[in-house]
């Protein structure tokens, strides 16, 4: 099978399951903003950010080396790893809940109040089987049961909207929670026995050295996955700190739809990656590099001028009124969104390396950046400085990705992402400032002439490169 048909194939099959899953999810939105005020709304993104915050620190992100190391290794070894990995994560997920206890106990003797402490053992519920899930999910991605994969994040949404309708509408946020971490417990045994991973699960298979090893590997993504947390989403405490929840909540709903733009290229990463690990040592792999790259900023742009264009009328349609102002912020949000998307594409040359240092050397930059830009922004402009602060932040981590990654992988054409990036900021900017006037309409088709224009020889080599592909040509 060829590169890019392997490619393609893998892509199609994350595609088939984590879309299926976000569009399921996203047609709940407007039951989401009927059940929910937009407190609870904001209380329910808060409780996902800190569960996954805590999740990236407790579990030493172990779940990502159990994608690396199993593969193309013998029985012995796949069971090894994976036996390990559980092990690991059921240890420390019972340390977790003692901690949790602890802190319980002593806070209703002192009193203690807040957010976190209100909600601590929601907060552990979703981290506990998201936690397993993962490690679990990553494995079977090892193994190349990517359909297993696919449909898991199917079952997953289905079975969790399931339980929202049951549970949400009785006991508001906590029901929420509680459909989530029943719809990830039902994925999680569906992807266990379908794909067959329990058959690799013994406790005779827990090894100290396996353990070691990928926490060797995975450790030093940890200050990574922090640095990632102050980019993209310490916005949502800072902001429940100085505008409350509802502004937590205007936030997350205007951070849904530019999501799906991160969410549709993660399908890609995920196939991505596996294309890199088997191309990177071959002499082509530069050029096959800078094609995908250069596809990615094409596809990825037009979606966010797109999503930037439509906005408005897409939230009213999905949300009750009192939701309709987060339409204003999705144009810088989508920005972003893309600056975060060619920082990952980029990023992908060191886990071929397997120098996971360079992630953290990288984002410390726009980690940095975001934790001081988020305190100096928000307090004076409330949603708009969370807004300007990731973009900037992002933009700073793309920029340190590249620079960190150009021994490995070049990029050859500085000019062509110079073209559309005048086409991303311009068309943006139309659609936030013209909103609703016939003179978007006239400015938008213009920027739409010069996208076409700048980009016509890479959409036609890829026309050309599909009319001659080998499949095209067989089911013509």
């Amino acid at each position: 099978m060829g590169k890019y048909t392997r490619l393609g194939k893998n892509t199609a099959l994350v595609f088939l399951g984590s879309a299926g899953a976000k569009l399921m999810s996203l047609f709940m939105l407007p039951f989401y903003t009927r059940w929910l005020t937009l407190a609870d709304y904001g209380s329910v993104d808060l409780i996902g950010i800190y569960s996954g915050l805590l999740l990236g620190i407790v579990s030493c992100t172990i779940f990502d080396a159990l994608f690396i190391f199993p593969k193309d290794q013998p029985y012995e070894k796949k069971r090894e790893y994976f036996s390990s990995g559980i092990g690991f994560a059921l240890m420390t997920i019972t340390g977790m809940a003692l901690i949790c206890w602890l802190v319980r106990t002593l806070g209703k003797a002192n009193e203690w109040h807040g957010f976190v402490f209100e909600y601590l053992w929601l907060i552990f519920g979703l981290l506990a089987i998201s936690y397993v899930q993962q490690v679990t999910q990553q494995f079977i991605r090892s193994l190349d049961k990517m359909l297993v994969y696919s449909m898991t994040g199917i079952i997953q949404t289905a079975t969790s909207i399931l339980f929202s309708f049951l549970l949400i509408p009785r006991w508001g946020i906590e029901g929420y929670v509680s459909s989530m971490v029943l719809g990830n417990a039902i994925a999680l045994v569906y992807s266990m026995i379908r794909s067959g991973a329990y058959r690799y699960l013994h406790i005779r298979g827990i090894s100290r050295n396996a353990v070691c090893e990928m926490l060797r590997y995975s450790i030093p993504l940890i200050p990574n996955g922090l640095m990632w947390f102050l980019i993209s989403s310490l916005n949502r405490p800072v902001l429940e700190t100085c505008s409350g929840l509802t502004a937590v909540g205007l936030f997350a709903v205007a951070g849904r739809f530019p999501n799906l733009l991160n969410t549709l290229y993660l399908l890609f990463q995920q196939a991505w990656l596996i294309s890199v690990l088997e191309e990177a040592k071959k002499p082509t792999y530069e050029q096959f590099y800078n094609k995908m790259l250069k596809l990615v900023v094409v596809v990825q742009s037009l979606m966010a001028v797109l999503l930037a264009f439509s906005g408005k009328w897409i939230i009213e349609l999905f949300t009750t009124p009192d939701y309709h102002s987060a339409w204003q912020y999705i144009p810088l949000l989508v920005i972003s969104v893309i600056f975060m998307n060619v920082a990952t594409f980029v990023g992908s040359n060191f886990a071929v390396t397997r120098e996971s240092k360079y992630y953290f050397y990288s984002t410390i930059w726009s980690g940095g950046a975001s934790l001081l830009l988020n305190l100096a922004l928000i307090p004076v402009f409330s949603i708009w400085g969370a807004c300007c602060a990731a973009l900037i932040s992002q933009a700073i981590g793309m920029a340190m990705r590249i620079k960190y990654s150009w021994k490995s992988a070049r990029i050859t054409d500085l000019g062509f992402f110079f073209k559309n990036s005048i086409f991303l900021f311009g068309s943006v900017a139309i659609c936030l400032l013209l909103q609703g006037t016939w003179i978007m309409y006239l400015c938008m088709g213009g920027m739409c002439l010069y996208f076409y224009i700048i980009n016509y020889r890479p959409i036609n080599r890829v026309i050309v490169y599909i009319k001659n592909h080998e499949i095209y040509n067989r089911y013509r």
